[in-house]
């Protein structure tokens, strides 16, 4: 019989052991024999098996997240177009000429999300964020401003 039990190294460190404890009866005397075995390497094999397993399951979600985000923005987007050809006053067509711009970066992490899930390289770039904070002002303040 064997049980997994912790066990402490000559420098002090902590580690999983398997532990078999035997008897033999030789006439009146009992030998008694241990057998240990240093389970660290198994042990981190399956710690890194379920943080690939949970990996795997974080990166099914993302896709389907990104597949269904992806549908939304094609109607928001082919909407946008449609109505392009029906404005004539300039700050109507600013507006959205700024919607446009918001479904065109929601396409961006749609793709970045997608990459994530099918484990592609991600393919990071320097980004100014600046001028990503003056865009989303741009997009963003302009339509509360008109609320």
């Amino acid at each position: 019989m064997s049980r997994q039990v912790e066990a402490r190294r000559k420098d002090g460190t902590i580690f999983p052991m398997d532990l078999a404890v035997g008897e033999v009866k030789l006439g009146e005397t009992h030998i008694f024999t241990g057998f240990m075995r240093d389970l660290t390497a198994r042990v981190k094999m399956e710690q890194d098996f379920r943080q690939a397993q949970k990996m795997e399951a974080i990166g099914q979600l993302t896709g389907g997240v990104a597949h269904d985000f992806n549908n939304l923005l094609t109607v928001i987007s082919g909407n946008l177009e449609m109505l392009e050809c029906c404005l004539t006053d300039a700050e109507h067509r600013e507006i959205l000429s700024e919607a446009q711009e918001a479904s065109k970066l929601g396409a961006e992490l749609t793709k970045r999300l997608l990459a994530f899930g099918r484990r592609q390289p991600l393919n990071p770039k320097p980004t100014d964020l600046n001028a990503l904070v003056e865009a989303w002002q741009r997009c963003y303040g302009a339509v509360s401003a008109r609320r």
